[in-house]
């Protein structure tokens, strides 16, 4: 267990990727301009395309970018895992060679790639994948030759991440946006393995990890117990109806077998209220926590504009005395001497105010411009109170139903404990009572009795080795939902500026933890995972409804929703320094939102206020429309398009198609690469 003043802070910066340049030689798809020369791409730090028609090989050069630092190796898809599981499985290693038309014996590619200030110089076989290189290069140093077989490790601590899969799950589920791409926005559990992966102190990533997979394993195995348990006493039941000979034993063990029955039954109806309880106690929760945010939002605004208006009404004084005269007035505190309680001068200083006098003395305003300011602040503080009084009577109307439902599921459980009691106390008679049958039956009973209680045992242990992984996971994830709330706010704001490029629809990003199972048992803990939702104005009512699963959204919204959420996270995550690579962004959209699409990947490369730095790859077809034009919209001179286009219609092996119909393509090339938008 780590240190506590080390839980739940990250010691490193996540370094996302940075793509400087790629080369590809002896790979015939991309035999080079005139045959010669092969691929040789050098990456400009903001808009990057890379333009071709189908069959080219846009898609294939961009998988080789991910590749290339993942090697013949893929992430498994999100989900919790049991112990003796990967978190990598092996990757196609011939998914190139399949790609090209000759022989990719001597094919070779090289990648230059910067986590931060530095840079690791990648070289691979695109036969196998295999690794022929490795050197990171420090700042302006030299590159040094690293070992091949630390190549993992060394990259994952570029990139500011513990593990290979952390930095696998950097990838495939922030910088690239693929064919097969996963739906971040739409997968809970995606979102939380990154949110694990990238904002939890090592240590306690990895302690929370392994602490699920105890629970699968634990509960996996629990459960084949169970199950074999289920089928011994099923047939014990029929060996009791055989063996039970003497008249007398027989109708006592009938009489305690149905009450047996009885309280089983009991118990099993109990245990069904018990499961509907909890899981509305975890709803009341879910419920509380989010009213209680809203509650502290509210108080934060009431907080700024309380301020707001003491700060106009003083007029030019420092800040110093605006925050003491507004602690008085909040709080009846004196931040100068430390009193307390002084209620009578806070509400002399709250009238002074609403009556337009001076703060400090009393004396009445004469300045109109300051009165009429004041008061609007002053009315509209008021207003922002209002609210957090509405809001906190809703929140504590929340924690009144959750403590509600706690006290059903606190008597729920224990009915069940003492049925469960009596239960046991009727077994332990009928074993008395089976002790008084002939010799020859008790031996054969007390053999599936003992079978019965090892199984029983069995299970009860793995059980409660998941309930005591299931309490320090909810510890571990404690932490981890503070530390995605720390971010909140900052990946929702750039959410939704993201978003209104593209969007005509209302959309916000809403923080909205899920109540989840990691155990299949009925009895295992639901826990509140940090995750992201997003509210989209319904098309046809004009409401708002949360878009929770990926079907509720079109094609075009599902692909921008996405391709927003990801850049919001790398953008709080890694500030300017960071990239996305975009596989078929024009695809999805009509000829009107072509234009949005280009402007929004447009804007993600221009830092706020600051040089051009975050980096945008995107591979699309030559189309018409405004896509292309609008995603240059910033360069629109030809020499600065040439510079960040990478045309496969002089470097790769041309279709049947291209050759056939060459000039006409060409000529669509420069009517849409080079066309300025207005």
């Amino acid at each position: 267990m780590p240190d506590s003043t080390q839980r739940g802070k990250r010691r490193v910066t996540i370094r996302f990727p940075v793509f400087e340049s790629i080369s590809v030689t002896g790979f015939s798809l991309y035999p080079g301009k005139d045959g010669h020369g092969g691929l040789d791409v050098h990456f400009q730090p903001d808009e990057n395309l890379v333009l071709g028609v189908n069959g080219l090989g846009k898609s294939t050069l961009l998988i080789l970018l991910k590749q290339m630092i993942a090697g013949p190796t893929r992430l498994r898809p999100p989900g919790f895992i049991g112990k003796g599981q990967g978190e990598v499985l092996s990757g196609d290693p011939s998914m190139f060679a399949v790609r090209a038309t000759g022989s990719t014996q001597d094919a070779k590619a090289k990648l230059r790639v910067r986590f931060g200030d530095a840079t690791a110089i990648i070289e691979r076989r695109l036969r196998d994948l295999a690794i022929v290189s490795f050197a990171v290069s420090e700042g302006e140093g030299e590159e040094t030759q690293k070992d091949i077989a630390t190549y993992q490790s060394t990259t994952a601590a570029l990139a500011g991440v513990d593990t290979f899969p952390n930095l696998l799950r950097i990838l495939e589920r922030s910088v690239f946006f693929l064919e097969n791409r996963e739906r971040l926005i739409w997968d809970w559990k995606a979102q939380y393995e990154l949110f694990r992966a990238t904002m939890m102190n090592a240590d306690d990533a990895r302690q929370l990890l392994e602490l699920e997979r105890e629970i699968i394993s634990s509960d996996s195995a629990a459960r084949n117990l169970r199950a074999a348990l289920y089928r011994l006493e099923r047939r014990y039941q029929k060996d009791v109806k055989a063996f039970a000979k003497a008249d007398d034993v027989h109708a006592a063990l009938n009489a305690i077998q149905i009450r047996i029955d009885a309280a089983e039954a009991r118990e099993a109806s109990l245990v069904e209220e018990f499961d509907t309880a909890s899981e509305h106690a975890a709803d009341a929760k879910a419920l509380v926590w989010t009213e209680d945010s809203k509650a502290d939002s509210e108080a934060s605004r009431y907080d700024h504009l309380k301020y707001l208006a003491v700060r106009h009404a003083l007029g030019n004084v420092s800040n110093d005395i605006s925050y003491v005269l507004l602690g008085l007035m909040r709080d009846g505190h004196c931040e100068v001497c430390g009193g307390d309680g002084l209620t009578e001068l806070a509400a002399e200083l709250s009238a002074r105010q609403l009556e337009h006098r001076c703060m400090m003395c009393g004396s009445p305003r004469n300045d109109e411009n300051v009165v009429t300011t004041s008061a609007a602040l002053a009315q509209q503080a008021e207003m922002a109170f209002e609210e957090l009084e509405r809001q906190r009577e809703v929140a504590a109307e929340a924690r009144l139903r959750f403590d509600e439902a706690s006290k059903r599921v606190d008597a729920i459980k224990s009915s069940l404990e003492e049925v469960r009691r009596d239960v046991d106390g009727f077994k332990r008679h009928r074993r008395v009572l089976r002790a008084q049958l002939p010799a020859e039956d008790r031996t054969a009973l007390a053999r599936v009795e003992s079978e019965i209680d090892r199984l029983r045992l069995g299970a009860e242990g793995f059980e409660q080795d998941r309930e005591i992984a299931e309490r320090q996971v909810d510890e571990l994830l404690d932490q981890l939902r503070n530390a995605v709330v720390g971010f909140r706010e900052r990946i929702q704001e750039i959410f939704n500026r993201r978003a209104k490029d593209f969007f005509i629809e209302r959309v916000r990003l809403v923080y909205a933890p899920r109540a989840e199972k990691i155990a299949q048992h009925r009895d295992a803990l639901k826990f509140q995972f940090p995750a992201f939702e997003v509210d989209l104005t319904s098309g046809v009512s004009g409401s708002a409804f949360v878009r929770r699963t990926y079907e509720q959204a079109s094609l075009s919204q599902r692909e921008y929703l996405d391709i927003a959420f990801r850049m919001a996270f790398m953008e709080a995550l890694g500030a300017e320094n960071c990239s996305i690579v975009i596989d078929g962004p024009e695809g999805s959209v009509d000829v009107v939102f072509a234009d949005r699409a280009g402007v929004m990947l447009s804007h993600y490369a221009a830092a706020d206020g600051g040089p051009r730095n975050r980096q945008i790859i995107v591979a699309c077809n030559i189309v018409d429309g405004g896509f292309i034009p609008h995603y240059f919209l910033d360069h629109p001179t030809r020499p600065d398009r040439d510079a960040r286009t990478v045309n496969l219609l002089d470097i790769a092996h041309p279709t049947a198609a291209l050759e056939a119909l060459r000039p006409d393509y060409e000529a669509k090339v420069n009517a849409v690469l080079y066309r300025v938008a207005p």
